[in-house]
């Protein structure tokens, strides 16, 4: 159940994204803080879940092992094509579809190779 902070911790300075204790926040569509117990996990994880978050960590190393330039072009082909999203969001994208039509797309409105193969 989603349940919408008061302003009033908006007001103090409260932003925070992520689980705190058995809270988790994150700020929604328009900008309002939003906080909801989270929910315990009764059940083992499933093996498609465990593989998704498997796949994840592995797009997090790829993308610590690029180098401060390619993360850069990275970050600059999402800031030019008006993404609204960071270039590791948009690596991670990249590293789960392999969808190099939507890759080559974003090149050629942003002008920027991501040398992608």
């Amino acid at each position: 159940m989603r349940t919408q902070s008061p302003k009033l911790w908006q007001f103090w300075g409260w932003n925070s994204q992520g689980n705190i204790g058995p809270w988790t926040c994150y700020t929604g569509k328009r900008r309002q803080l939003v906080i909801f117990l989270t929910k315990d996990h009764e059940k083992p994880s499933s093996y498609l879940r465990d593989r998704t978050k498997n796949r994840i960590r592995a797009a997090a190393h790829g993308w610590r092992m690029l180098t401060n330039a390619q993360r850069e072009r990275w970050a600059l082909a999402a800031e030019r094509a008006n993404l609204r999203i960071s270039g590791y969001n948009l690596w991670t994208f990249w590293f789960m579809k392999r969808d190099r039509a939507t890759i080559r797309t974003i090149e050629r409105i942003s002008k920027v190779s991501l040398n992608i193969t």
